[in-house]
């Protein structure tokens, strides 16, 4: 027989369970009522104060199975599951277990549950708990209190919820808002006007700062031929005439405006001379003796360094006295190639002449001659002012693009800038070096003076910038060609919209 509270497996006229300590009436049968279907038996409750168990250590020993044991597969079932365990306590003793509504109960069975058995193991070994209500003593030594109507696994808990995780979505761009056409032409059109003036003025300021550093043409001039140079191409038939009238000149009857430094120096010493006998090639070699062009080299030289430093340092003494000092070198020229004598008052003379003349031949001097604009023109020439130029006329293209938010714009604009600008340094350079094709101007002095001197000092340069000027400008224009046949596809290709 088994004992209707704890299950243990005890003697057939056993009156006491050897386990739990409950009373067996009627030996086999008595505390029992008859199995249900499914051969299990409600528990009793235990009898108050009855012992707890007879084992010290509260240890239970194995059950083995035993046939006509009133639990199907017997003992070992324990042994191969969860040890069965009531959800509730029973109303009236003898209940059959799963049969809450049994006759002669009264009671409702569990809430209207159905009981079942469970338990919970640890360390390989069962533990039990009876169906004692919360705070009465429970009697298995080695079980553990439980919940009235505790389902089989603990109390139910709601499943945490599942946490999906993806990454996150970028963030959508905006819609770039392009500016209307006409107001994008509008702006490429003025910006770009300005990127090609800050581009011409940092182009021609950077040949011309080029030139006046390098010194070509006060060293071009001192391979001049002074005396050959023709009066008439720089002057007017009006300007000659007020010359002559003022410095008693005597000019040939042929063409005189066309008459040449050295013919108008020997005409007029012949003229108040009759005994010099000087000719147009005597007059020739003194200013060559006397080095004539070098001395003006030194001139234009000052004019060089004046507009770059500011610098007159070489004209201290004034210009009359410049020149005195060049006439008195020259007068042992005169004197050896002329083979006449200058007169005893010669200096005095000279002197006289000079101060007479002093404010017109001081006004020569560049602080003289350029006062009130040198300090300008030192500023645009200087070197961080001309870089600057260079920068706002590449920016100005750029802020184009950023404002119109169209990049053919700031391709045209540019292009067409840098484009025209190469072309006007090309022209520029090809009228230095061709000065004399213009029949207007075929004079000697430009042939022999202006030409070479032009061109060296800055017709080469404006070649260099004006190619490189272009072949920029050239490429933007390109740029912009091929941005707008790359549109042209993508809008062809692209699929046609819903609406």
């Amino acid at each position: 027989m088994f004992c209707f509270n704890c299950g243990a497996q005890l003697a057939d006229n056993s009156r006491f369970c050897g386990v739990c300590g409950a009373t067996l009436s009627g030996g086999s049968q008595g505390g029992q009522q008859p199995a249900g279907q499914g051969g299990y038996f409600a528990p009793v409750p235990p009898v108050q104060g009855a012992p707890v168990s007879p084992f010290p250590d509260g240890a239970v020993p194995p059950v083995h199975d035993q046939p006509g044991a009133p639990f199907p597969g017997g003992a070992d079932r324990f042994n191969a599951g969860a040890a069965p365990q009531s959800d509730n306590s029973f109303g009236q003793p003898g209940m059959p277990f799963g049969d809450p509504n049994a006759a002669g109960s009264g009671v409702p069975f569990g809430g209207g549950q159905q009981g079942i058995f469970q338990g919970q193991p640890a360390d390989n070994a069962y533990q039990f708990s009876n169906n004692a209500a919360p705070g009465e003593p429970n009697l298995f030594q080695n079980g553990q209190q439980m919940n009235y109507g505790m389902p089989m696994g603990g109390v139910p808990q709601e499943p945490a919820p599942m946490v999906y995780s993806q990454p996150a979505a970028p963030k959508p761009k905006k819609p770039v808002k392009k500016m209307k056409l006409s107001v994008s032409v509008v702006l490429a059109v003025v910006l770009g006007l300005f990127s090609f003036i800050f581009g011409m003025y940092a182009f021609v300021g950077g040949i011309v700062r080029n030139g006046i550093a390098s010194g070509e043409l006060s060293s071009g001039i001192r391979k001049t031929e002074i005396g050959k140079i023709v009066v008439g191409d720089m002057l007017t038939r009006d300007g000659m005439a007020d010359i002559v009238e003022k410095n008693g000149l005597v000019l040939p009857d042929k063409r005189p405006e066309k008459a040449t430094i050295a013919q108008i120096a020997a005409l007029t010493v012949n003229e108040n001379l009759p005994n010099a006998d000087l000719t147009e090639d005597k007059i020739n070699q003194i200013i060559d003796k006397a080095d004539i062009s070098k001395e003006l080299s030194r001139l234009v030289k000052s004019y060089e360094e004046y507009i770059l430093t500011g610098d007159t340092r070489e004209f201290s003494d004034g210009l009359c006295e410049e020149i005195k000092q060049v006439i008195v070198r020259s007068e042992r020229y005169v004197i050896g190639i002329s083979g006449m004598k200058l007169a005893p008052d010669y200096e005095e003379q000279l002197d006289k002449v000079l101060d007479s003349e002093s404010d017109t031949i001081e006004g020569i001097l560049p602080e003289e001659a350029l006062s009130g604009v040198s300090g300008v023109l030192g500023f645009v020439l200087s070197p961080v002012v001309l870089v600057v130029a260079l920068v706002l006329s590449v920016l100005l293209i750029l802020l184009v693009w950023v404002i119109t938010k169209r990049v053919p714009a700031a391709f045209i604009s540019g292009g067409a800038a840098y484009t025209v600008i190469g072309a006007l340094l090309i022209v520029a350079s090809v009228f230095a070096s061709n000065l004399t094709m213009f029949s207007a101007i075929d004079y000697t002095v430009v042939e022999k003076l202006l030409t070479p001197l032009v061109y060296n000092a800055f017709g080469m340069s404006m070649l260099y910038s004006g190619l490189i000027t272009l072949g920029a400008g050239v490429i933007l224009v390109a740029l912009f060609i091929v941005f707008k046949v790359l549109q042209k596809k993508r809008a062809g290709t692209a699929p046609a919209s819903a609406d």
